[in-house]
């Protein structure tokens, strides 16, 4: 099984895969398009295609959600790629989940308040040190795809249970609680 999480940017999206076979295997990626592409659609369509070789394969996404705080001229940009980005994953038939911040933040440091990417990077490179993560995007996908790993019963490392406080607090879909059960996960919310 192959989870991947998605930290959405134009700028500076972060991929990260977990497989979930034989060995347990992370891995973290970043997508950086070149500033020869501008700003429009030439760097939409390069981001887009990138997501779509990351994806490529995967089970299950998990992608965090838009901070609705954002008062930027980029907002709706960022918006429309996690809707393309979305519906490309419908039409492929992945599964997938958006996962707020604030759910992200708890699981990766067993806080939701008053936690900025750089307390994310430090928690997920101390409890996945042999993991090389590309940065906070990284850092982030990484907590998404080890989110999903750890509610399909595969944690990729001890996970205190204030931590994974944050996968009871979110609506699985049905689809995925059915992933979940036919890999072997139990029915029952993680840490219950």
């Amino acid at each position: 099984m192959k989870i991947t999480g998605l930290d959405l940017s134009l700028r500076k999206t972060g991929a990260a895969h977990v497989r979930l076979e034989r060995e347990v295997l992370a891995v973290t990626a970043r997508i950086i398009p070149g500033k020869a592409l501008g700003e429009g659609h030439d760097r939409l369509d390069f981001v887009l295609r990138e997501i779509g070789q990351h994806i490529r394969h995967s089970d299950l996404v998990l992608i965090e959600g838009l901070a609705h705080s954002q008062n930027t001229n980029k907002a709706s940009e960022l918006a429309g790629l996690h809707w393309l980005v979305r519906h490309g994953l419908w039409r492929r038939g992945i599964p997938y989940l958006v996962v707020i911040t604030q759910h992200l933040k708890i699981y990766a440091t067993g806080r939701g308040t008053r936690v900025d990417k750089d307390d994310v990077l430090a928690a997920m490179i101390r409890r996945y040190p042999d993991v090389e993560i590309a940065g906070n995007d990284g850092a982030d996908a990484l907590a998404l795809a080890a989110m999903g790993a750890d509610y399909m019963g595969q944690p990729l490392a001890s996970v205190p249970d204030s931590h994974r406080r944050a996968l009871r607090m979110i609506t699985w879909p049905d689809r995925i609680q059915e992933m979940r059960e036919a890999f072997g996960g139990s029915s029952d919310h993680p840490a219950a």
